[in-house]
């Protein structure tokens, strides 16, 4: 996948009418579930809504941090920096976390939404495009020319 590709792709995710449409979408599979586990007289349509529902609750971080990369896309703040990628494989996941240097030095703890249609150098400095919004004082996306990286949570200062 190209770098146009994933900016692309991440201007159709990071709109947050595309996050309006999708909840929508969940809540009314998790009505169209209760209202058949009635009907039937069953518990398992509703276990199956809660379940959906909770993916859905969990996926709303994610997505909020989305938005907010399409965002500072949009707006064109930027300034170059470097980022140290590492990986951490857990039970079932990769988990990408990265130290992200600004120019002036000061420098975030970040961990990434898996990248898509790429895989960064792991160990080294990379040289990155930061993209700011105005309402945080991290960088809310990372471009390499090779692919995006995006925000999976809050970062934290590095030392």
């Amino acid at each position: 996948m190209t770098l146009e590709q994933q900016l692309k792709n991440l201007q159709t995710i990071g709109n947050p009418e595309f996050a309006r449409r999708v909840a929508f979408g969940l809540a009314a599979i998790c009505i169209g579930l209760i209202a058949v586990s009635y009907a039937k007289n069953t518990w398992f349509f509703v276990l199956m809504a809660a379940m959906i529902g909770g993916i859905g609750f969990a996926c709303r971080g994610t997505m909020r941090h989305m938005q907010q990369a399409a965002k500072a896309w949009r707006s064109g703040r930027s300034q170059d920096g470097q980022v140290v990628i590492s990986i951490t494989e857990g039970d079932e996941t990769v988990h990408y976390n990265g130290i992200v240097r600004l120019a002036d030095g000061k420098g975030w703890a970040m961990q990434f939404v898996p990248p898509q249609g790429w895989k960064p150098e792991v160990g080294r400095p990379l040289t990155v495009k930061l993209y700011f919004i105005a309402e945080t004082v991290w960088p809310a996306l990372l471009v390499h020319p090779q692919g995006v990286l995006l925000p999976k949570a809050q970062p934290k200062p590095a030392v």
